[in-house]
């Protein structure tokens, strides 16, 4: 389930995203009129403890007040690397936050997240006595795009998972692979328009419905089944030459998405 947080984040993040060249700034205006991200601030704040409550570490994961970027950059086609200090709702203190997003391709969710946390105690060079407020903050977020080495990195979360949640590996996971093979292949830059109904046997739409309504409940037949089919043996054996794009919209490599296949291929009661 996608949390308002994170569909918050996976929104701004995608117009922060729109028209901007790989390593160019995320920050400021944005031409379209959209917020900036950095009003996203608070939901981001809310999402990140998400996702390091669901760590699994054992410790308790800090509550966030939200959270103030001191750099973000877009480092691939959906993806972003930010860097800036969450607000401790405890006590309005600052700890240092690296955060690596992928935003889903379709979907206002976030399909890939990394956290690395630093610890509260860092001072970049500089620093004086008696800091504190706005002042602080200034001085720390400088400090972190002068100097980001200098922080002692403590604790990293991960999401991997693709909307819905990917399961560790084997037969389990096979519908959450299923789901993303629908929405590549409707959705993606695999398969041109011209060639699309001589490929699946259906029309783009059709399986564009699929991918948006298919659960773990869907049962595996009729054109569901024809569109998967279609979908992993042309994913694996057309040449679509979007290898560079594979992992915007699969999340495991096509040796395991090779072997999804042969397990869809085993008629399975309950499949």
């Amino acid at each position: 389930m996608t949390s308002p947080a994170e569909r918050e984040v996976a929104r701004a993040l995608r117009c922060a995203l729109e028209g901007v060249a790989v390593g160019a700034s995320l920050l400021g205006p944005r031409p379209s009129g959209a917020p900036a991200l950095e009003a996203s601030g608070a939901a981001l704040g809310r999402f990140l403890e998400e996702v390091l409550a669901a760590h699994g570490d054992g410790s308790r994961a800090p509550v966030l007040d939200g959270v103030l970027l001191a750099g973000a950059h877009r480092t691939g086609p959906n993806e972003a690397d930010l860097l800036g200090l969450g607000v401790l709702l405890e006590d309005q203190t600052y700890q240092p936050l690296r955060v690596r997003l992928r935003v889903h391709p379709t979907e206002d969710a976030i399909a890939h997240v990394v956290v690395d946390v630093g610890g509260v105690a860092w001072r970049p060079r500089g620093w004086g006595r008696g800091r504190s407020g706005p002042d602080a903050a200034d001085v720390l977020l400088r400090g972190l795009i002068e100097d980001p080495a200098s922080v002692p990195w403590e604790t990293r979360a991960e999401r991997p998972a693709p909307v819905g949640g990917l399961r560790p590996g084997g037969p389990g996971r096979d519908r959450d692979v299923y789901r993303e093979v629908l929405t590549a292949s409707a959705h993606g830059p695999f398969f041109s328009d011209a060639e699309f109904s001589t490929l699946f046997g259906l029309e783009r739409d059709v399986v564009a419905s699929l991918a948006r309504t298919f659960s773990d409940t869907t049962p595996i037949d009729g054109d569901v089944a024809l569109a998967l089919a279609n979908g992993l043996g042309n994913l694996l054996g057309y040449p679509h030459g979007r290898g560079a794009e594979w992992s915007q919209w699969i999340s495991i490599p096509p040796v395991e998405l090779a072997a999804v296949l042969e397990r869809f291929r085993v008629p399975r009661e309950g499949r």
